[in-house]
Order: C-alpha cells, then structure tokens, then sequence
C-alpha cells in the first residue's frame, strides 16, 4: 500500500508539473497576441500619413495633391500680394509672385495635356 501511495504521489506531481507549464504557455501565448495588439494599433495610428505619403509617390494625378499644391499655391500669392500692398514687399517678391504664377499656368497645362492623352 505504500508503495501505491508513492507512485500516486508521483503521477499527481508530474500531471501537477504539467499542468503549469500549459498554463505557463497560456500566459506567454496570451501575453504575445496582447504585444501583437498593441503593435497593430500603432501602425493603424500611422495608416494615413503612410496611405498620404504613398498617395504622393506612386505615379498619376490624384486630386487631393492637387487640391494641395492649388490650395496652397493660392495661399502663397496671397501672402505676396499682402506683404507688397503693405509696402513691406521688394523686388525678389515680385520676381516669386512671377514664378509662382508661371508654376501654376505650367502645372495646369500639364495636368490638361495629360487628361487630353487619356
């Protein structure tokens, strides 16, 4: 009878081993998918300003990036104007309102051709 009691000791033992390194395993298996989650949540924080730059790199006209440039092409001329009516602008803003100009007459010439060739 003892020695049943000993090998009953040692079985409980070893399923008792067992039993936490599963539940050990568990632990490391739940604490991994918790790091995944957290590491998909910072890239989804980053999803527009990569999808952004993207949209910008890949070939084609996209009309956002040009909503961009016209929007603030536009800006730009209207600070010149206002710095050369205050009497503050000098001779390089008006050459940078004359290049600004021709930017935005040569971008959209461009932007026709290409819609042209479609």
């Amino acid at each position: 009878m003892g020695k049943k009691k000993v090998k009953q000791n040692n079985t409980t033992k070893i399923i008792q081993n067992e039993n936490k390194k599963q539940n050990e395993n568990e632990n490391e298996n739940e604490n991994n998918l918790n790091n995944e989650n957290e590491n998909n949540l910072s890239f989804e924080k980053e999803s527009f300003a990569v999808s952004f730059c993207k949209m910008l790199i890949e070939p084609g006209i996209h009309s956002l990036a040009l909503k961009i440039f016209f929007g603030s092409s536009t800006f730009l001329i209207f600070v010149i104007l206002f710095l050369t009516f205050k009497g503050i602008g000098n001779f390089h803003l008006y050459i940078l309102l004359i290049l600004t100009l021709i930017l935005i007459i040569l971008i959209s010439w461009f932007i026709s051709e290409v819609q042209k060739n479609k």
